[in-house]
Protein backbone atom coordinates (compact mmCIF):
# COMPACT_ATOMS: atom_id res chain seq x y z
CA UNK A 1 0.00 0.00 0.00
CA UNK A 2 2.74 2.37 0.84
CA UNK A 3 4.40 2.05 -2.80
CA UNK A 4 1.17 2.56 -4.30
CA UNK A 5 0.60 5.86 -2.78
CA UNK A 6 4.36 6.48 -3.64
CA UNK A 7 3.38 6.12 -6.85
CA UNK A 8 0.34 7.75 -6.64
CA UNK A 9 2.29 11.41 -5.99
CA UNK A 10 4.56 10.80 -8.08
CA UNK A 11 2.53 10.73 -11.11
CA UNK A 12 0.47 13.77 -9.45
CA UNK A 13 3.77 15.56 -9.22
CA UNK A 14 4.68 14.72 -12.73
CA UNK A 15 1.19 15.56 -14.21
CA UNK A 16 1.61 19.02 -12.17
CA UNK A 17 4.85 19.45 -13.92
CA UNK A 18 3.21 18.87 -17.18
CA UNK A 19 0.32 21.36 -16.65
CA UNK A 20 2.91 23.44 -15.83
CA UNK A 21 4.04 23.95 -19.65
CA UNK A 22 0.35 24.36 -20.91
CA UNK A 23 -1.07 28.27 -20.90
CA UNK A 24 -3.58 28.67 -18.09
CA UNK A 25 -5.58 30.21 -20.70
CA UNK A 26 -6.08 26.37 -21.93
CA UNK A 27 -8.05 25.62 -19.00
CA UNK A 28 -11.02 28.47 -20.34
CA UNK A 29 -14.04 26.89 -21.64
CA UNK A 30 -14.92 27.63 -25.22
CA UNK A 31 -17.49 29.49 -24.70
CA UNK A 32 -15.69 32.07 -22.22
CA UNK A 33 -12.74 32.10 -25.12
CA UNK A 34 -15.39 32.86 -26.86
CA UNK A 35 -16.32 36.01 -24.85
CA UNK A 36 -12.95 37.09 -25.08
CA UNK A 37 -12.43 36.96 -28.72
CA UNK A 38 -15.38 38.84 -28.99
CA UNK A 39 -13.98 41.62 -26.78
CA UNK A 40 -10.79 41.89 -28.61
CA UNK A 41 -12.99 42.77 -31.77
CA UNK A 42 -15.14 45.61 -29.79
CA UNK A 43 -11.93 46.85 -28.32
CA UNK A 44 -9.74 47.28 -31.69
CA UNK A 45 -8.67 50.99 -33.15
CA UNK A 46 -9.15 49.90 -36.54
CA UNK A 47 -12.20 48.50 -37.84
CA UNK A 48 -11.02 45.68 -40.53
CA UNK A 49 -10.74 41.63 -39.61
CA UNK A 50 -7.07 42.03 -38.33
CA UNK A 51 -8.44 40.42 -34.38
CA UNK A 52 -9.99 38.01 -36.49
CA UNK A 53 -7.29 36.72 -38.43
CA UNK A 54 -5.08 36.82 -35.95
CA UNK A 55 -7.18 35.19 -33.11
CA UNK A 56 -7.29 32.31 -35.98
CA UNK A 57 -3.66 31.42 -36.70
CA UNK A 58 -2.55 31.50 -33.00
CA UNK A 59 -3.17 27.36 -33.00
CA UNK A 60 -5.87 24.53 -34.01
CA UNK A 61 -8.25 25.11 -30.91
CA UNK A 62 -8.52 28.89 -31.53
CA UNK A 63 -8.66 28.38 -35.39
CA UNK A 64 -11.67 25.99 -34.90
CA UNK A 65 -13.28 28.58 -32.51
CA UNK A 66 -12.92 31.66 -34.06
CA UNK A 67 -14.16 30.38 -37.54
CA UNK A 68 -17.28 28.68 -35.38
CA UNK A 69 -18.07 32.52 -33.93
CA UNK A 70 -19.97 34.35 -36.21
CA UNK A 71 -19.69 37.26 -34.36
CA UNK A 72 -16.34 37.72 -35.49
CA UNK A 73 -17.29 38.59 -38.46
CA UNK A 74 -20.39 40.32 -38.49
CA UNK A 75 -18.37 43.30 -39.74
CA UNK A 76 -17.42 43.24 -43.32
CA UNK A 77 -15.90 45.73 -45.64
CA UNK A 78 -16.17 46.43 -48.63
CA UNK A 79 -12.85 48.46 -49.96
CA UNK A 80 -10.06 48.27 -52.48
CA UNK A 81 -7.29 50.11 -52.51
CA UNK A 82 -7.97 52.85 -55.64
CA UNK A 83 -5.44 52.45 -59.17
CA UNK A 84 -4.39 54.85 -61.49
CA UNK A 85 -7.71 54.16 -63.41
CA UNK A 86 -9.96 54.49 -60.55
CA UNK A 87 -13.12 56.43 -62.01
CA UNK A 88 -16.34 57.18 -59.95
CA UNK A 89 -18.44 54.60 -61.95
CA UNK A 90 -18.32 50.32 -60.32
CA UNK A 91 -16.07 47.92 -62.26
CA UNK A 92 -18.50 45.81 -63.93
CA UNK A 93 -16.80 42.12 -63.47
CA UNK A 94 -13.86 40.99 -60.41
CA UNK A 95 -14.04 37.68 -58.48
CA UNK A 96 -13.45 39.83 -55.16
CA UNK A 97 -17.52 39.21 -54.82
CA UNK A 98 -16.41 35.64 -53.77
CA UNK A 99 -14.61 36.05 -50.79
CA UNK A 100 -17.61 38.25 -49.53
CA UNK A 101 -20.12 35.74 -50.11
CA UNK A 102 -17.82 33.67 -47.97
CA UNK A 103 -17.74 35.97 -45.29
CA UNK A 104 -21.31 36.89 -45.17
CA UNK A 105 -21.77 32.79 -44.65
CA UNK A 106 -19.61 32.68 -42.30
CA UNK A 107 -21.47 34.93 -40.05
CA UNK A 108 -24.56 32.55 -39.75
CA UNK A 109 -27.13 34.88 -39.87
CA UNK A 110 -26.60 37.16 -37.30
CA UNK A 111 -26.52 40.75 -37.15
CA UNK A 112 -23.91 42.71 -39.90
CA UNK A 113 -21.98 45.92 -39.75
CA UNK A 114 -21.62 46.90 -43.19
CA UNK A 115 -19.29 49.60 -44.00
CA UNK A 116 -19.21 50.40 -48.09
CA UNK A 117 -16.47 52.53 -50.03
CA UNK A 118 -17.76 53.56 -53.23
CA UNK A 119 -14.32 55.77 -53.23
CA UNK A 120 -12.61 52.54 -53.87
CA UNK A 121 -11.90 50.59 -56.97
CA UNK A 122 -14.71 47.87 -56.03
CA UNK A 123 -17.15 45.68 -58.19
CA UNK A 124 -20.44 46.10 -58.83
CA UNK A 125 -20.51 42.57 -58.25
CA UNK A 126 -19.21 42.85 -54.57
CA UNK A 127 -21.75 45.45 -53.91
CA UNK A 128 -24.79 43.11 -55.22
CA UNK A 129 -23.52 40.57 -53.32
CA UNK A 130 -23.33 42.35 -49.95
CA UNK A 131 -26.83 43.50 -50.60
CA UNK A 132 -28.46 40.21 -50.82
CA UNK A 133 -27.94 40.37 -46.65
CA UNK A 134 -30.05 43.71 -46.13
CA UNK A 135 -32.17 42.37 -43.92
CA UNK A 136 -29.22 41.44 -41.39
CA UNK A 137 -28.06 45.10 -41.08
CA UNK A 138 -27.62 46.27 -38.28
CA UNK A 139 -25.18 49.00 -38.88
CA UNK A 140 -24.28 50.49 -42.50
CA UNK A 141 -21.66 53.68 -43.33
CA UNK A 142 -21.55 54.32 -46.68
CA UNK A 143 -18.57 56.11 -48.99
CA UNK A 144 -19.51 58.15 -52.25
CA UNK A 145 -18.87 60.66 -54.78
CA UNK A 146 -21.89 62.91 -55.22
CA UNK A 147 -22.39 62.37 -59.02
CA UNK A 148 -22.54 58.33 -58.37
CA UNK A 149 -24.64 58.27 -54.83
CA UNK A 150 -28.15 57.37 -56.37
CA UNK A 151 -26.20 54.75 -58.78
CA UNK A 152 -24.65 53.43 -55.88
CA UNK A 153 -27.36 52.86 -53.78
CA UNK A 154 -29.57 51.46 -56.82
CA UNK A 155 -26.64 48.70 -57.45
CA UNK A 156 -27.24 47.47 -53.66
CA UNK A 157 -30.44 46.40 -54.70
CA UNK A 158 -33.84 46.30 -53.11
CA UNK A 159 -33.22 48.04 -49.94
CA UNK A 160 -37.17 48.05 -48.31
CA UNK A 161 -35.99 44.73 -46.25
CA UNK A 162 -33.52 46.38 -43.83
CA UNK A 163 -35.97 46.06 -41.01
CA UNK A 164 -33.07 45.75 -38.08
CA UNK A 165 -30.94 48.77 -39.40
CA UNK A 166 -30.51 51.00 -36.68
CA UNK A 167 -27.45 53.09 -37.32
CA UNK A 168 -26.76 54.79 -40.97
CA UNK A 169 -23.27 56.48 -41.90
CA UNK A 170 -23.28 58.93 -45.10
CA UNK A 171 -19.89 60.64 -46.41
CA UNK A 172 -20.46 62.15 -49.59
CA UNK A 173 -17.31 63.68 -51.42
CA UNK A 174 -18.50 66.42 -54.11
CA UNK A 175 -17.22 66.33 -57.65
CA UNK A 176 -20.10 67.67 -58.82
CA UNK A 177 -23.17 69.39 -57.08
CA UNK A 178 -25.21 66.56 -55.72
CA UNK A 179 -28.11 66.17 -52.89
CA UNK A 180 -28.86 63.52 -49.78
CA UNK A 181 -32.36 63.44 -50.35
CA UNK A 182 -32.42 60.94 -52.90
CA UNK A 183 -29.84 58.28 -50.52
CA UNK A 184 -31.83 58.89 -47.48
CA UNK A 185 -35.03 58.30 -49.00
CA UNK A 186 -33.76 54.29 -50.17
CA UNK A 187 -33.75 54.09 -46.25
CA UNK A 188 -37.40 55.31 -45.19
CA UNK A 189 -39.08 52.44 -44.31
CA UNK A 190 -36.48 51.11 -41.11
CA UNK A 191 -38.45 50.65 -38.40
CA UNK A 192 -35.49 50.24 -36.15
CA UNK A 193 -33.52 53.17 -37.23
CA UNK A 194 -32.35 55.42 -34.48
CA UNK A 195 -28.61 56.70 -35.32
CA UNK A 196 -27.73 59.36 -38.43
CA UNK A 197 -24.57 60.43 -39.39
CA UNK A 198 -24.17 63.10 -42.45
CA UNK A 199 -20.20 63.93 -42.76
CA UNK A 200 -18.87 65.73 -45.76
CA UNK A 201 -16.01 63.74 -47.53
CA UNK A 202 -14.13 67.56 -48.61
CA UNK A 203 -15.24 69.40 -45.58
CA UNK A 204 -11.08 68.55 -44.45
CA UNK A 205 -9.56 68.20 -48.26
CA UNK A 206 -6.97 69.97 -49.71
CA UNK A 207 -8.12 73.60 -51.29
CA UNK A 208 -11.43 73.82 -49.37
CA UNK A 209 -12.65 76.50 -48.69
CA UNK A 210 -14.32 77.42 -45.37
CA UNK A 211 -15.35 80.70 -46.56
CA UNK A 212 -19.23 80.62 -47.27
CA UNK A 213 -18.85 84.38 -48.32
CA UNK A 214 -16.13 84.16 -50.30
CA UNK A 215 -16.77 85.94 -53.87
CA UNK A 216 -14.86 84.06 -55.98
CA UNK A 217 -17.27 80.97 -56.02
CA UNK A 218 -14.28 79.42 -58.84
CA UNK A 219 -12.42 78.73 -55.35
CA UNK A 220 -14.47 76.31 -53.95
CA UNK A 221 -15.89 72.62 -54.61
CA UNK A 222 -19.05 71.99 -55.89
CA UNK A 223 -22.25 71.97 -53.31
CA UNK A 224 -24.34 69.47 -51.90
CA UNK A 225 -27.66 70.38 -50.82
CA UNK A 226 -27.66 68.60 -47.47
CA UNK A 227 -31.55 69.91 -46.56
CA UNK A 228 -33.16 66.89 -44.84
CA UNK A 229 -36.14 67.64 -43.30
CA UNK A 230 -37.60 67.96 -46.59
CA UNK A 231 -36.95 64.51 -47.49
CA UNK A 232 -39.33 61.43 -46.80
CA UNK A 233 -36.89 59.92 -43.93
CA UNK A 234 -37.79 59.23 -40.30
CA UNK A 235 -36.50 61.83 -38.49
CA UNK A 236 -39.20 61.38 -35.81
CA UNK A 237 -37.27 58.22 -34.59
CA UNK A 238 -33.79 59.27 -34.51
CA UNK A 239 -31.80 59.22 -30.93
CA UNK A 240 -28.64 60.00 -32.17
CA UNK A 241 -27.61 62.23 -34.86
CA UNK A 242 -24.33 63.38 -36.29
CA UNK A 243 -23.99 66.61 -38.51
CA UNK A 244 -20.63 66.94 -39.85
CA UNK A 245 -21.70 68.88 -42.70
CA UNK A 246 -22.48 72.53 -44.21
CA UNK A 247 -25.56 73.06 -43.63
CA UNK A 248 -27.18 76.47 -42.77
CA UNK A 249 -28.37 77.18 -38.78
CA UNK A 250 -31.58 77.72 -39.54
CA UNK A 251 -31.66 73.82 -41.08
CA UNK A 252 -30.40 72.37 -38.73
CA UNK A 253 -32.82 73.81 -36.17
CA UNK A 254 -35.63 72.77 -38.74
CA UNK A 255 -34.02 69.69 -38.11
CA UNK A 256 -33.97 69.62 -34.23
CA UNK A 257 -37.95 70.51 -34.49
CA UNK A 258 -38.86 66.91 -36.02
CA UNK A 259 -36.16 64.90 -33.68
CA UNK A 260 -37.81 65.26 -30.40
CA UNK A 261 -36.26 62.06 -29.47
CA UNK A 262 -32.57 62.65 -29.64
CA UNK A 263 -30.34 61.90 -26.86
CA UNK A 264 -27.08 62.16 -28.50
CA UNK A 265 -26.38 65.40 -30.95
CA UNK A 266 -23.31 66.32 -32.45
CA UNK A 267 -23.03 69.83 -35.06
CA UNK A 268 -20.17 70.84 -36.79
CA UNK A 269 -20.22 73.30 -39.59
CA UNK A 270 -18.56 76.16 -41.12
CA UNK A 271 -22.13 78.29 -41.93
CA UNK A 272 -22.72 79.02 -38.38
CA UNK A 273 -19.50 81.04 -38.19
CA UNK A 274 -21.72 83.20 -40.18
CA UNK A 275 -23.61 85.81 -37.55
CA UNK A 276 -26.94 84.55 -37.36
CA UNK A 277 -29.02 85.85 -34.30
CA UNK A 278 -33.13 84.54 -34.19
CA UNK A 279 -35.35 87.06 -33.97
CA UNK A 280 -36.96 88.26 -30.79
CA UNK A 281 -40.44 85.70 -31.73
CA UNK A 282 -38.36 82.97 -32.59
CA UNK A 283 -39.64 80.38 -30.89
CA UNK A 284 -36.78 78.08 -28.81
CA UNK A 285 -36.38 74.67 -29.46
CA UNK A 286 -37.02 71.85 -26.35
CA UNK A 287 -34.53 68.52 -26.94
CA UNK A 288 -36.03 67.27 -23.21
CA UNK A 289 -34.29 63.75 -23.76
CA UNK A 290 -30.76 65.09 -25.08
CA UNK A 291 -27.89 63.77 -22.57
CA UNK A 292 -24.79 64.37 -24.90
CA UNK A 293 -24.32 67.84 -27.01
CA UNK A 294 -21.34 68.97 -28.85
CA UNK A 295 -21.11 71.72 -31.02
CA UNK A 296 -18.87 73.75 -33.13
CA UNK A 297 -19.29 77.27 -34.50
CA UNK A 298 -21.91 77.47 -32.56
CA UNK A 299 -22.49 81.64 -32.17
CA UNK A 300 -25.90 81.67 -33.04
CA UNK A 301 -27.39 77.68 -32.66
CA UNK A 302 -27.00 77.83 -28.57
CA UNK A 303 -29.22 81.09 -28.49
CA UNK A 304 -32.39 78.75 -29.37
CA UNK A 305 -32.32 75.40 -27.96
CA UNK A 306 -33.59 74.29 -24.60
CA UNK A 307 -31.42 70.76 -23.23
CA UNK A 308 -32.51 70.49 -19.75
CA UNK A 309 -31.44 67.06 -19.33
CA UNK A 310 -27.49 67.48 -20.60
CA UNK A 311 -24.89 65.88 -18.85
CA UNK A 312 -21.93 65.84 -21.43
CA UNK A 313 -21.02 69.21 -23.31
CA UNK A 314 -18.55 69.56 -25.70
CA UNK A 315 -18.01 73.48 -26.78
CA UNK A 316 -15.77 73.80 -29.70
CA UNK A 317 -14.77 77.73 -31.13
CA UNK A 318 -18.28 79.23 -29.28
CA UNK A 319 -17.62 82.67 -27.23
CA UNK A 320 -19.23 82.60 -23.95
CA UNK A 321 -22.12 85.08 -24.50
CA UNK A 322 -24.33 82.05 -26.67
CA UNK A 323 -22.74 79.05 -24.22
CA UNK A 324 -23.77 81.24 -20.90
CA UNK A 325 -27.09 82.07 -22.62
CA UNK A 326 -27.68 78.08 -23.16
CA UNK A 327 -26.49 77.22 -19.66
CA UNK A 328 -28.91 79.92 -18.19
CA UNK A 329 -31.80 78.86 -20.29
CA UNK A 330 -31.15 74.96 -19.87
CA UNK A 331 -29.96 74.94 -16.34
CA UNK A 332 -27.94 71.94 -17.07
CA UNK A 333 -27.45 68.64 -14.65
CA UNK A 334 -23.31 68.92 -16.05
CA UNK A 335 -21.65 66.12 -15.63
CA UNK A 336 -19.05 66.25 -17.75
CA UNK A 337 -18.17 69.97 -19.80
CA UNK A 338 -15.42 69.90 -22.46
CA UNK A 339 -14.12 73.17 -23.59
CA UNK A 340 -11.90 73.47 -26.27
CA UNK A 341 -10.16 76.50 -28.81
CA UNK A 342 -10.55 78.27 -25.44
CA UNK A 343 -11.01 81.64 -26.66
CA UNK A 344 -9.70 85.18 -25.24
CA UNK A 345 -12.86 85.83 -24.11
CA UNK A 346 -13.44 82.71 -21.64
CA UNK A 347 -11.25 84.24 -18.85
CA UNK A 348 -13.63 87.02 -17.79
CA UNK A 349 -16.01 83.85 -18.11
CA UNK A 350 -18.96 84.60 -15.18
CA UNK A 351 -19.52 80.91 -13.44
CA UNK A 352 -22.51 82.36 -11.97
CA UNK A 353 -25.01 80.83 -14.06
CA UNK A 354 -23.41 77.26 -13.92
CA UNK A 355 -25.51 74.63 -10.93
CA UNK A 356 -23.18 73.38 -8.53
CA UNK A 357 -19.83 72.01 -9.24
CA UNK A 358 -18.85 70.36 -12.58
CA UNK A 359 -17.91 66.69 -11.81
CA UNK A 360 -15.77 66.72 -14.66
CA UNK A 361 -13.96 69.60 -16.78
CA UNK A 362 -11.90 68.93 -19.75
CA UNK A 363 -9.97 72.14 -21.27
CA UNK A 364 -8.40 72.15 -24.58
CA UNK A 365 -5.85 74.57 -25.32
CA UNK A 366 -3.89 75.42 -28.40
CA UNK A 367 0.25 75.99 -27.76
CA UNK A 368 0.22 80.23 -28.21
CA UNK A 369 -2.94 80.65 -25.93
CA UNK A 370 -1.45 79.35 -22.50
CA UNK A 371 -2.19 83.04 -21.33
CA UNK A 372 -5.47 82.71 -21.61
CA UNK A 373 -5.72 80.42 -18.83
CA UNK A 374 -5.24 83.27 -16.71
CA UNK A 375 -7.39 83.40 -13.91
CA UNK A 376 -10.28 85.98 -13.58
CA UNK A 377 -10.63 88.75 -10.66
CA UNK A 378 -13.04 86.79 -9.21
CA UNK A 379 -10.48 84.32 -8.15
CA UNK A 380 -9.41 86.62 -5.85
CA UNK A 381 -11.96 85.83 -3.60
CA UNK A 382 -11.29 82.20 -3.53
CA UNK A 383 -13.93 81.41 -6.54
CA UNK A 384 -12.28 79.81 -9.63
CA UNK A 385 -13.31 80.29 -13.16
CA UNK A 386 -15.52 77.05 -12.94
CA UNK A 387 -16.12 74.68 -10.05
CA UNK A 388 -14.91 71.28 -10.74
CA UNK A 389 -13.49 67.87 -9.08
CA UNK A 390 -11.60 66.34 -12.00
CA UNK A 391 -9.70 68.55 -14.30
CA UNK A 392 -8.34 67.81 -17.80
CA UNK A 393 -5.66 70.14 -19.65
CA UNK A 394 -5.47 69.28 -22.82
CA UNK A 395 -2.55 71.37 -25.01
CA UNK A 396 -1.03 71.54 -28.16
CA UNK A 397 2.71 71.22 -27.74
CA UNK A 398 5.44 69.08 -26.97
CA UNK A 399 5.92 68.18 -23.35
CA UNK A 400 9.84 69.07 -24.01
CA UNK A 401 8.79 72.41 -25.29
CA UNK A 402 6.33 73.31 -22.33
CA UNK A 403 8.54 72.33 -19.90
CA UNK A 404 11.59 74.52 -21.07
CA UNK A 405 8.61 77.43 -21.55
CA UNK A 406 8.54 79.11 -17.89
CA UNK A 407 5.35 81.39 -19.37
CA UNK A 408 3.38 78.17 -20.17
CA UNK A 409 4.42 76.75 -17.17
CA UNK A 410 3.56 79.47 -14.93
CA UNK A 411 -0.05 79.64 -16.52
CA UNK A 412 -0.82 75.84 -15.75
CA UNK A 413 0.81 76.74 -12.27
CA UNK A 414 -1.29 79.59 -11.72
CA UNK A 415 -4.55 77.75 -13.14
CA UNK A 416 -3.88 74.65 -10.59
CA UNK A 417 -3.48 76.76 -7.56
CA UNK A 418 -6.55 78.66 -7.96
CA UNK A 419 -8.50 76.18 -7.98
CA UNK A 420 -6.70 73.87 -5.18
CA UNK A 421 -6.74 76.64 -2.64
CA UNK A 422 -10.27 77.46 -3.07
CA UNK A 423 -11.94 77.24 -0.09
CA UNK A 424 -14.64 74.92 -1.05
CA UNK A 425 -11.73 72.54 -1.93
CA UNK A 426 -13.42 70.08 -4.35
CA UNK A 427 -10.64 69.86 -6.86
CA UNK A 428 -9.74 65.95 -6.48
CA UNK A 429 -7.47 65.33 -9.63
CA UNK A 430 -5.73 67.44 -12.33
CA UNK A 431 -4.66 65.80 -15.96
CA UNK A 432 -2.44 67.20 -17.87
CA UNK A 433 -2.27 65.67 -21.67
CA UNK A 434 0.57 67.15 -24.52
CA UNK A 435 1.00 66.41 -27.79
CA UNK A 436 2.37 68.12 -30.93
CA UNK A 437 0.75 70.31 -32.95
CA UNK A 438 -1.36 68.63 -35.73
CA UNK A 439 0.07 68.23 -39.37
CA UNK A 440 4.08 68.02 -37.61
CA UNK A 441 6.28 65.58 -37.81
CA UNK A 442 8.09 64.44 -34.64
CA UNK A 443 9.63 61.74 -32.72
CA UNK A 444 10.51 60.33 -29.25
CA UNK A 445 14.08 61.97 -27.74
CA UNK A 446 15.49 61.90 -24.67
CA UNK A 447 13.46 65.27 -24.05
CA UNK A 448 10.74 63.38 -23.90
CA UNK A 449 11.79 61.16 -21.31
CA UNK A 450 9.90 60.57 -17.73
CA UNK A 451 13.80 61.32 -16.41
CA UNK A 452 13.91 64.42 -18.39
CA UNK A 453 10.48 65.46 -17.03
CA UNK A 454 10.85 63.96 -13.45
CA UNK A 455 13.94 66.71 -13.70
CA UNK A 456 12.20 69.82 -14.31
CA UNK A 457 10.53 72.43 -12.07
CA UNK A 458 7.22 71.86 -13.80
CA UNK A 459 7.09 68.32 -12.29
CA UNK A 460 8.39 69.38 -8.92
CA UNK A 461 5.78 72.22 -8.51
CA UNK A 462 3.43 69.19 -9.36
CA UNK A 463 5.04 67.06 -6.26
CA UNK A 464 4.02 69.44 -3.78
CA UNK A 465 0.34 69.86 -4.26
CA UNK A 466 0.74 65.90 -4.64
CA UNK A 467 2.29 66.28 -1.23
CA UNK A 468 -0.74 68.32 -0.29
CA UNK A 469 -3.25 65.56 -1.58
CA UNK A 470 -4.37 66.41 -5.28
CA UNK A 471 -3.82 63.15 -7.52
CA UNK A 472 -1.58 64.38 -10.36
CA UNK A 473 -1.59 62.62 -13.83
CA UNK A 474 1.18 64.20 -16.58
CA UNK A 475 0.90 62.63 -19.95
CA UNK A 476 2.52 63.12 -23.37
CA UNK A 477 2.46 61.76 -26.75
CA UNK A 478 5.08 61.95 -29.30
CA UNK A 479 2.79 62.15 -32.49
CA UNK A 480 -0.74 64.34 -32.60
CA UNK A 481 -2.30 60.99 -34.05
CA UNK A 482 -1.30 59.37 -29.75
CA UNK A 483 -0.23 56.31 -31.73
CA UNK A 484 1.83 56.46 -28.36
CA UNK A 485 1.30 57.63 -25.23
CA UNK A 486 2.90 58.32 -22.12
CA UNK A 487 1.63 58.29 -18.75
CA UNK A 488 3.53 59.97 -15.70
CA UNK A 489 1.57 59.57 -12.28
CA UNK A 490 2.76 62.00 -9.39
CA UNK A 491 2.29 59.02 -7.08
CA UNK A 492 3.05 58.36 -3.24
CA UNK A 493 6.68 58.10 -2.45
CA UNK A 494 7.67 59.94 -5.65
CA UNK A 495 7.33 56.67 -7.63
CA UNK A 496 6.68 57.09 -11.17
CA UNK A 497 3.90 54.52 -13.34
CA UNK A 498 5.13 54.81 -17.00
CA UNK A 499 2.80 53.11 -19.32
CA UNK A 500 3.36 52.79 -23.65
CA UNK A 501 0.30 52.33 -25.40
CA UNK A 502 0.75 51.52 -28.71
CA UNK A 503 -1.59 51.36 -31.32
Amino acid sequence: MTDLQVQRDALLALSQRCKSFIPAIRALPADTLCSIFQLCVDDAENRAFRAAHTLASVCRQWRSLALASPLLWARIFVKSTPTVQKTTSLRPGGDDWQVLDMLVKRTLGVPLSIDIDFTSDISLASVATVGQSASRWRALTLKHYASQAQADITALGALNSCNILEELDVTLRRDIKGEIGGILEAFSQCPRLESLCLADGCMFGPGYSNDVSDADESTRRPSINWTVNKCHFPLHQLTTLTLNINIRTEEVLDILRITTRLKSLEVYNDYTRLSWHPEPDYDPIVLSELTSLSCTHVHGFLLVIQCPAVETLEIFEANTGSFLSFITNSRLPLRTLRIYAYAEDWKDLDPSPIIGTIPRLELGVDADEMDILCIPPSASQGVPILAAKHISLIVQKPIDKLCNNTRSVNSILAFVKAYWQNPRRELKSFHLLTQPEKNTQTCCSDYRSEEFVRSTPFYQAMEKFRKEGLEVLISWSSSSGMRSLVILRVAQFSTIALQILNA
